[in-house]
């Protein structure tokens, strides 16, 4: 729905770096191929990230070789950062991919349930959910059911780990996401503390709890069987959880992903929309395809 690292993390790195010019030497701001680049190779955090940038392209003289000096410097950074996506979130700057809007509208139009999978490439203290709600409008939003991916292992979150997931149980964690505030600030605290997880923002869609049971329940929860489904996303966990649970699967790279292989993908749009695109029209012929050639 929104394309989290090119426009928003991406962005709020380099406004970062500006924000900071005079203290980073002759640091480069990251184009599209270099922040592509780190994510692949860096361990997938900010800190990771920014720590492998500056080892290539080189430490201000004012940080020096000072192992804590350095991580301190990049901490820093990391908080403007931090600090800089939440205002980009906050007042709407960060935009649904073309061609969003008018899937879901399509799509709701058209009778049929969406459910939005949130925090796959975002975290939850992030605010990505109420910034797509808001895109959509209040009366549209409310035809989303929206479903956040929990972080712990075995799919949605609920008050026993040992118990399989179910719809009930998504229903109660849907709730709990969507009323429970302090749920947000918790989170926010726990990286803090924990230190290392500050990166969960970046590297969130390797979550444990994207898994084809996961969204089993999320098709229990609409009323509609997973053979009925079609599963529109852009990371390789969501990919293979739908098609392991017998949805249609469709590849959706975010900008800087295009040649991305999805292993498990029925078949790959490049983007949303009219022309290579995901469109209603397009999901639901596929669909009907399928429904038709199983029947014969």
């Amino acid at each position: 729905m929104v394309d989290a690292h090119a426009d928003g993390h991406r962005v709020a790195f380099n406004e970062a770096f500006r924000s900071m010019k005079g203290e980073l030497g002759g640091h480069p701001e990251w184009d599209p191929k270099t922040y592509s680049d780190l994510r692949k190779h860096a361990d997938g955090t900010p800190l990771g990230m920014l720590y492998v940038s500056f080892e290539t392209f080189g430490w201000p003289t004012t940080v020096g070789e000072d192992k804590y000096a350095r991580e301190a410097f990049i901490l820093e950074i990391h908080q403007r950062k931090v600090s800089i996506l939440e205002d980009l979130v906050v007042k709407g700057k960060i935009p649904l991919r073309d061609g969003a809007h008018a899937l879901v509208s399509s799509a709701v139009a058209a009778g049929a349930k969406v459910a939005l999978v949130t925090h796959t490439a975002s975290a939850p203290n992030e605010g990505f959910t109420d910034l797509v709600l808001g895109h959509l409008g209040p009366e549209l939003a409310a035809s989303v059911l929206v479903c956040p991916v929990d972080n712990s292992p075995g799919g949605v979150s609920s008050d026993s780990d040992s118990e399989p997931a179910t719809g009930d149980k998504l229903q109660k964690a849907v709730q709990r996401a969507a009323k429970d505030a302090r749920m947000e600030a918790a989170y926010s605290a726990a990286r803090v503390l924990k230190g290392v997880t500050v990166g969960a923002g970046v590297g969130a869609s390797s979550q444990p709890g994207l898994t084809a049971s996961w969204l089993t329940a999320v098709s229990t929860l609409m009323g509609v069987p997973p053979r009925n489904c079609t599963y529109l996303g852009a990371t390789t966990p969501g990919i293979a959880a739908a098609a392991g649970c017998g949805m249609l699967a469709a590849a959706v790279p975010a900008k800087f992903d295009g040649g991305a292989q999805y292993d498990g993908a029925d078949l790959k749009f490049m983007g949303l929309g009219p022309g290579g695109g995901a469109t209603w029209t397009k999901v639901e012929a596929l669909l009907a395809a399928r429904a038709a050639k199983e029947q014969q």
